[in-house]
């Protein structure tokens, strides 16, 4: 493979936008939920080796043969130094390019309770978490739409979780100090889980 940069990517540009609130009815309570949306256009990176062979046709102009690999590389190539007969394949070009578009967006929220110290010590409670609502992306400029929430995508590499979030509640006594974290997130069906 030819890995690196690449002179002809255009820069990745992005807009985003949120908009939220903070409920705070007493200094023990506060909750706030913002709404957030990122897009992102020539998303720069590498098409990978697996999608490369997996469509040979459309990507075989990153594809080179022997007789076409300038000298200088050719002679670092085992299987080039002296063009056998068929004329085989040098290496792939899998440089980074810029890739199409990303669009997500989603809820993030946080809950906090911390109320007034008791005999016992002081207590509080604070739920924190994320809800993916969109998460689409393409592969190639003006290509098809991904959409790997809660799915195992080959092209993304993996998938998102929908959901993720953290409850943790908290005490505190003297020069003692106790936390239970619960973190949870969603699951994902699997590429294979049809078999």
């Amino acid at each position: 493979q030819l890995q690196g940069g690449n002179d002809k990517l255009t820069p990745e540009e992005s807009d985003a936008w949120t908009i939220g609130f903070v409920f705070q009815p007493n200094p023990q309570f506060s909750f706030s939920l913002d709404y957030w949306s990122y897009e992102i256009t020539n998303n720069i990176g590498v098409i990978g080796e697996t999608a490369i062979f997996g469509d040979t046709a459309k990507y075989s102009n990153l594809f080179v043969r022997c007789s076409a690999a300038p000298v200088a590389r050719k002679l670092t190539i085992p299987g080039c130094a002296q063009v056998p007969p068929g004329d085989p394949l040098a290496y792939i070009v899998n440089t980074n390019l810029n890739l199409g578009d990303t669009e997500t967006t989603g809820l993030d929220f946080a809950f906090n309770f911390n109320p007034a110290a008791t005999q016992y010590g002081r207590f509080s409670l604070n739920w924190r978490g994320t809800y993916i609502t969109k998460y689409e992306f393409q592969v190639e400029p003006g290509g098809r739409w991904f959409n790997p929430v809660g799915n195992y995508n080959a092209e993304f590499g993996g998938s998102v979780l929908r959901f993720k979030s953290v409850v943790a509640l908290g005490w505190e006594q003297n020069a003692w100090s106790g936390n239970l974290i619960y973190n949870y997130q969603s699951g994902y069906r699997d590429q294979n889980s049809g078999v």
